[in-house]
């Protein structure tokens, strides 16, 4: 298999000022170039072999990320690929790239002071990569918005707000946090449409469960061709909309959740959904007590943290919140 650079799972920061100023040491250049007219190198690189004038790309080195993309792009199946020498993995995927038509973005990274030693950090169908991290972080920052950064491949995570404690039941109590959500591309195979959205984030401190709820995704228009002062004017709205949240709903929300039993359906539904994401025996200790509506949000949510990938786990707080959602929009 091909030598590639290891990407780093996630970076941590606590203010937005301080992950602008790593991104600001950064060159980010993206190119739209045809999937035929590129090539992988034995050294873990990626050309462009087209006609042009000038050579966009040359032996910029891959991210295991960015291999693999490339390796969905071209319908490669990750398992085949990982057991081919390396002679036949590069003539494998290339000859698969000659035969592909359509245009992908390419993404490279370097140091602002050293811009020409490129990184290939993401290849993602299409010429839309979503709202620049750097944007969104400017606007937090000048807005003074008190936040802590999770910054993954493709993704940024922010936590704003001062947390809030509610207790939603007796002797259960929740942290309220505003969640900012900014997908430019993702680093698996499912995850490549960009968004960028704001929620609550519902943090049980009982037992650590996430939900995110009052999830609300921006247009099309907004998250591909947006002008900063449109990115403003969305993120002014909606940090107030979700700084706001009305907690007297959330706590009879709850209530009514703990009085009202799933029917056989819906309960399967969850059972399902849950055994899909960690498995048979995991999904039984989760839904061993559960019996109101509200045990079974909880279930989900807490099933979130034995997730195999950050796209699952995320993908499970989003369903528990929605259920919660169903309850709180009956207020």
């Amino acid at each position: 298999m091909l030598a590639t650079l290891v990407t780093d799972p996630e970076t941590l920061y606590d203010s937005a000022a301080a992950a602008l100023t790593q991104l600001e040491r950064r060159h980010v250049q993206r190119l739209t170039l045809s999937t035929s007219d590129l090539r992988v190198g034995l050294e873990g690189t990626l050309s462009y072999v087209g006609h042009s004038d000038t050579t966009p790309l040359h032996n910029a080195k891959l991210t295991d990320i960015a291999l693999a993309q490339i390796e969905g792009i071209v319908k490669l199946p990750s398992h085949f690929a990982a057991g081919l020498d390396q002679d036949l993995h590069k003539s494998t995927v290339n000859e698969l790239l000659r035969r592909r038509y359509g245009d992908v973005t390419v993404i490279t990274e370097a140091n602002m002071q050293n811009p020409d030693d490129r990184v290939v950090v993401a290849v993602v169908p299409g010429g839309r990569t979503g709202i620049d991290d750097a944007l969104v972080l400017r606007v937090l920052a000048d807005k003074q918005v008190p936040a802590r950064i999770t910054i993954r491949p493709g993704t940024m995570d922010v936590r704003f707000g001062s947390a809030s404690a509610v207790e939603v039941l007796p002797s259960d109590v929740f942290e309220l946090h505003g969640q900012l959500h900014n997908r430019r591309w993702g680093a698996d195979r499912a995850a490549n449409k960009s968004a960028i959205e704001f929620s609550v984030l519902l943090y049980r401190l009982v037992c650590a469960n996430g939900a995110y709820v009052r999830r609300e995704i921006s247009s099309g228009r907004l998250t591909t061709w947006a002008t900063h002062r449109e990115v403003e004017a969305f993120m002014d709205h909606q940090l107030k909309r979700v700084l706001a949240y009305p907690e007297r709903q959330l706590q009879s929300a709850a209530t009514r959740m703990s009085n009202e039993m799933p029917e056989e359906a819906e309960a399967l539904r969850i059972r399902a959904l849950l055994t899909r994401a960690v498995g048979a025996d995991k999904t039984n200790d989760l839904l061993a007590n559960a019996v109101s509506f509200y045990d079974h949000a909880n279930a989900i949510t807490g099933a979130a943290h034995h997730a195999p990938s950050e796209t699952r786990r995320r993908a499970l707080q989003v369903e528990g919140g929605a259920l919660i959602q169903r309850f709180f929009d009956r207020n």
